[in-house]
């Protein structure tokens, strides 16, 4: 056994060091429209989502700067904050120090979220009588945990396999076109398509051996005749080849079937309702994918941030008993309408849409106006807020979190407020003499 002198420099990092413990960190979320030529927003804000773990540690071990890395960070910093949770950029730096950060901003939004006990949700397609009726109050449906088995899954065995079924998935190997952008679209063409022609061209040949075999046997079966032997791929001539490849040229639907098999694509959506049903489906059906509008999420529908399956349960408030709502929880307006943008809501640190419908949210010209939501309030401190009822949360295709929110009647906002002692609906009266 040879000494500790032997030891080659990698077995020796490895023993005394923890560096390696860290996972690597995710891509940072790409611009949304990258086709514009300036991006106001600025270059320090926080992100969709973390990209690095944020890391916290046991208090004893706090005040002495042990945080489980390679060296101790300094208590000045670390100590002097009332959310010890910090992140790490850069264990070695070029000038030899751990490069740190504070991760309060997503470790304070994920506790919020989680206060408020919403499930995650699949994000269902607005229908077109929605998109008519804007200004009507959505219809609340059963909303479908992200975490069900029709849609919660990424491989099926063989003998689930077809076509309906594998659009639910959520992750796919190939790209979804509609969110790239044009030089995004000939990259992949150059690099992913164009090796693959022939693999392509064989999976055509096994495509029209097996459509001539299908006629062929119609054939014999309208005329009494026996079977005839299947067709092989080797057996297709030239001629044959050639007119089936103009055919899946010409018409779009086919090729569009084949190509999105092949690639392994995430199916697209379909126009409006109406449309589908005078256009030949995609993929001949039309797909039940919950992502076929907006694409397939960039992570997990859930992205770690709930395992909740439900939030359908009653509370029971000690003295009022059951209640037909849930503790509303205060939005905050973050920016107001404008003539050419609508308000723009925070609900635990997500920026959201306001509840839809007729309410004080949307009144385009009140008789009196709203402070918050048609001026920027800046008499209230930490900005204008506002009790909503959060009955839904999906997972847009970015990353970034989006609550769904409803308005909520006054005694639940009353209840709210008794419970953080800003209001009191029974005093107690002190009888005297």
């Amino acid at each position: 056994m040879g000494s500790a002198s032997h030891t080659a420099p990698g077995a020796a990092l490895l023993r005394k060091s923890r560096m390696f413990s860290l996972p690597k960190p995710l891509p940072n979320p790409g611009k949304k429209n990258s086709y514009r030529l300036r991006d106001y927003r600025s270059s320090t804000s926080t992100k969709a989502y973390p990209t690095r773990q944020a890391i916290v540690s046991l208090p004893a071990y706090r005040d002495l700067g042990d945080w489980g890395l390679k060296r101790p960070f300094p208590r000045k910093t670390t100590l002097s904050t009332s959310t010890p949770v910090i992140r790490v950029n850069a264990i070695d730096s070029r000038e030899s120090i751990t490069d740190f950060a504070s991760s309060a901003d997503y470790w304070a939004s994920l506790e919020k979220f989680r206060e408020m006990n919403v499930a995650i949700s699949v994000r269902r397609i607005i229908t077109e009588y929605e998109h008519r009726n804007v200004n009507q109050r959505p219809i609340t449906l059963p909303r479908r945990s992200v975490f069900e088995e029709e849609t919660d899954f990424t491989y099926l065995p063989a003998h689930r396999y077809n076509v309906d079924t594998i659009d639910r998935r959520w992750k796919f190997s190939g790209p979804w076109v509609s969110r790239m952008s044009e030089g995004e679209f000939a990259r992949y063409l150059k690099k992913n398509v164009w090796p693959r022609r022939a693999e392509f061209r064989s999976l055509l040949k096994d495509q029209l051996a097996q459509d001539l075999t299908a006629n062929q046997q119609k054939a014999a079966r309208d005329k009494g005749d026996t079977l005839p032997p299947p067709v092989k791929p080797q057996d297709v001539t030239d001629t044959q080849f050639m007119d089936f490849l103009r055919k899946v040229r010409r018409d779009r639907i086919l090729s569009y079937g084949l190509t999105s098999t092949f690639l392994d694509m995430a199916p697209l959506g379909h126009p409006g309702a109406n449309v589908s049903t005078v256009l030949l489906p995609t993929r001949g059906h039309i797909t039940r994918s919950p992502y076929a509008k907006n694409g397939p999420p960039a992570t997990h529908p859930s992205a770690g941030i709930s395992y909740l399956r439900t939030h359908a349960y009653m509370e029971n408030h000690p003295i009022y008993g059951p209640q037909r709502m849930r503790t509303p929880v205060e939005a905050r307006v973050i920016s107001p309408r404008t003539s050419s943008r609508k308000v723009r809501v925070s609900v635990a640190g997500f920026v959201s849409e306001p509840p839809a419908g007729n309410n004080d949210w949307n009144k385009r010209n009140p008789k009196q106006a709203m402070r918050g939501t048609d001026y920027l309030d800046t008499v209230t401190y930490g900005g204008g807020k506002d009790y909503v009822d959060v009955y839904s949360v999906f997972i847009d295709t970015a990353g970034r979190v989006v609550p769904q929110l409803n308005v909520v009647d006054e005694e639940s906002k009353l209840i709210a407020k008794e419970m953080k002692g800003e209001k009191r609906i029974f005093e107690k009266v002190s009888h005297g003499e």
